[in-house]
C-alpha cells in the first residue's frame, strides 16, 4: 500500500510546477494596471475574454475603479449589450432609438470593406461623449480607423480628439505607468527580470508581452527624438522581461548601431542567431555590424551563410554584390549575380542592369558602391538589381499586442 501511494506521488511532483497558482497575479495585475491609471469616470474598450473578465473582477469584487465603463467590442455587435452600456452604471451615453438598435447589422460597402456593428458604435460613442476620456486597449487588433487619433499610454491607446501622426506614444505618461504603477506580482522578481520561479500559461505569455511592446513603442519614439540614452534604458528594461523577444532583440540591435557600438550589436545579433532566428535579416545585421568593425571577410562568411539558407533572398545577393564589389573583387561580385540569373532566367530587369553596370565599369563610369549598413543597400548592388529600390529591414519593435479571445 505504502507502495502505491509513493507511485501517484509521481505525477503530482513532475506536474506540480504547471499546476501551481502561488503568486499568479498576472491576469489580475494586468486589469489593475490598466485600469489603475485611466483619467476618471473614463470608457475603455477591450477586444475578448482575456482582456475583459479580468478587469470586471477586478471592478466588481475588488472596487477598484468601478467608474470607469468598460466596453467589450465582441458584445458591442449585440443590441441587448449595447442597452446594457448605456442603462446600467456607469453609463454612456448612446442616443440610437431602442426600435434602431434591433435592426443593426454590418454592412458591405462598395469597396468591398465590412463595417460591424461595434464599428458604428464606436464612432457613435465617441460623438455622444465627448467630455468624457475614451481609450482602447492595445489588445484590440482592429483600430476601426482611429490610428492617427490614438496615443499609446501604456496598455491603452488614448483616443484624442484631432488626428495626428500615426503609432504615437506618451512617452513619459508610459514610462510612469510601466515604472511607478504597474504591478508585477509573479512575473517579475526583486530585481526586475523575469520571475521563473512561477508559472506562465500561454495566455499569461501573451499578455505579459504588452509590456514589452509599450517599451519598445517608447524606446522607437525615443529615438526618433534623439534620446538614444532613453530607447537603450527602455530596450534593457523590455529585455529583462522577455530576453528572447525578437521586437526587443531587433530594435535593441539596431539602436546600437545607430550609437556606433558595432560589438554589443554583434553580440546581440550572433545572440539571436545561437538561439534559432536564422532569419535574412538578422543575417544581414550581423553581416552590417561586422563590416561596420573592418571585418568583411567574417560579414562575407555571414552572408554566404544566409544564402545557404535563403538561396532565393535577393536582397542577400545586392548585399554581398556591394561587399565584393568593395572589396575590389568585381569578378566575384558579377558570378554571384550571374549564379542568380541562372536559376532566375526570367529576370531580364536585373540582367540588363548588370550588363549596363560592366559596361559603364569598362568605360570607367561605373558607381562606386558605398559599405552597406543597417536597412541600407550599397548604389551597385541597386543597380544590379534593376532600381527595384531598397528592401525594407527589420521592423524595429512592431509586434501586436497579444490576445487570446
Amino acid at each position: 500500500a505504502g507502495v502505491l501511494v509513493l507511485l501517484s506521488l509521481f505525477p503530482m511532483r513532475a506536474g506540480w510546477y504547471e499546476h501551481d497558482r502561488t503568486d499568479f497575479y498576472v491576469a489580475r495585475d494586468y486589469a489593475y494596471n490598466l485600469l489603475t491609471p485611466l483619467a476618471p469616470d473614463a470608457v475603455v474598450f477591450t477586444n475578448g475574454d482575456n482582456d475583459t473578465y479580468p478587469l470586471w473582477y477586478i471592478q466588481y469584487v475588488e472596487g477598484i475603479r468601478p467608474d470607469v465603463r468598460v466596453v467589450n467590442l465582441s458584445l458591442l455587435n449585440t443590441a441587448w449589450y449595447i442597452r446594457q452600456v448605456r442603462d446600467y452604471p456607469p453609463r454612456v451615453r448612446i442616443t440610437v432609438p431602442d426600435r434602431e438598435l434591433d435592426g443593426l447589422h454590418g454592412v458591405i460597402l462598395p469597396s468591398g470593406k465590412v463595417v460591424l456593428v461595434k464599428d458604428m458604435m464606436v464612432h457613435h460613442i465617441l460623438e455622444q461623449n465627448p467630455e468624457r476620456a475614451i481609450y482602447i486597449a492595445v489588445t484590440v487588433p482592429e483600430l476601426m480607423e482611429l490610428d492617427n487619433r490614438l496615443v499609446m499610454e501604456g496598455l491603452v491607446y488614448r483616443v484624442e480628439a484631432e488626428e495626428g501622426a500615426p503609432h504615437r506614444t506618451d512617452v513619459e505618461k508610459t514610462l510612469r505607468n510601466l515604472r511607478e504603477v504597474y504591478l508585477y506580482t509573479g512575473l517579475l522578481d526583486e530585481q526586475g527580470h523575469y520571475d521563473k520561479r512561477v508559472y506562465k500559461d500561454s495566455t499569461a505569455r501573451k499578455l505579459v508581452q504588452n509590456y514589452v511592446v509599450a517599451y519598445i513603442e517608447v524606446a522607437k519614439t525615443a529615438l526618433q527624438d534623439g534620446r538614444s540614452e532613453l530607447a537603450l534604458e527602455a530596450l534593457e528594461a523590455a529585455r529583462r522581461i522577455n530576453p528572447d523577444f525578437p521586437a526587443v532583440l531587433y530594435t535593441l540591435g539596431y539602436l546600437l548601431m545607430q550609437r556606433g557600438d558595432y560589438a554589443r550589436a554583434e553580440e546581440v545579433f550572433r545572440g539571436m542567431l545561437d538561439a534559432g532566428n536564422a532569419s535574412a535579416e538578422v543575417h544581414e545585421l550581423l553581416g552590417a555590424a561586422l563590416e561596420a568593425q573592418r571585418r568583411g571577410d567574417e560579414a562575407e562568411g555571414i552572408y554566404r551563410q544566409a544564402l545557404s539558407r535563403h538561396p532565393q533572398n535577393f536582397d542577400m545577393h545586392r548585399i554581398l554584390f556591394t561587399l565584393l564589389w568593395n572589396q575590389g573583387r568585381k569578378q566575384d561580385a558579377v558570378d554571384l549575380i550571374e549564379d542568380w540569373l541562372r536559376r532566375n532566367p526570367e529576370d531580364q530587369t536585373t540582367r540588363a542592369a548588370l550588363r549596363q553596370l560592366q559596361a559603364d565599369d569598362s568605360a570607367g563610369t561605373a558607381p562606386q558602391p558605398s559599405a552597406p549598413r543597417a536597412g541600407e543597400r550599397g548604389a551597385a548592388a541597386g543597380a544590379a538589381a534593376g532600381e527595384r529600390g531598397p528592401a525594407e529591414g527589420p521592423a524595429a519593435g512592431e509586434p501586436l499586442p497579444a490576445e487570446a479571445p
